[in-house]
């Protein structure tokens, strides 16, 4: 009897070490070795004056400053009317791409919409800016 409650511990014990590893593991610990740093030159642009209705984009340059592959995992906006297009291959360290963002511009008046980009990273997504002002258009 006294037998069969040794091995009973020797396999609870055995079933606690693998899901301590297992739970270790999934820590950001290992998570940690894999994040990056995203440098970006400018993260505000200007659009200046825009005629309403016309939709316009600029680009974003960003570099892998950090010690592994960067990779954009979501760009996002509050508002349908800021979009992003970006490239979903991994960027090597030391490397440069840029980020596509488009402004449809239907409401009037000065604008400043945020773009949050997602990537391996432990401090949070990086914030970029789109401003300008949108004018009636004369010629119509």
């Amino acid at each position: 009897m006294k037998q069969t409650y040794k091995r009973l511990f020797y396999i609870a014990c055995l079933a606690l070490a693998i899901v301590g590893g297992l739970q270790f593991g999934k820590s950001d610990f290992f998570k940690n070795r894999h994040l990056t740093i995203m440098g970006v030159k400018q993260n505000i642009y200007d659009f200046g004056t825009i005629p309403q209705g016309k939709e316009v984009k600029t680009f974003f340059k960003y570099t892998n400053i950090g010690n592994a592959p960067l990779v954009l995992e979501d760009v996002q906006s509050r508002c349908g009317c800021t979009v992003a297009n970006w490239d979903k291959e991994r960027l090597e360290e030391n490397n440069t791409d840029s980020l596509a963002v488009y402004y449809d511009a239907k409401g009037l008046g000065y604008f400043s919409k945020e773009v949050l980009v997602y990537y391996n990273s432990q401090k949070g997504p990086k914030q970029l800016f789109v401003t300008g002002t949108v004018v009636k258009n004369i010629t119509e």
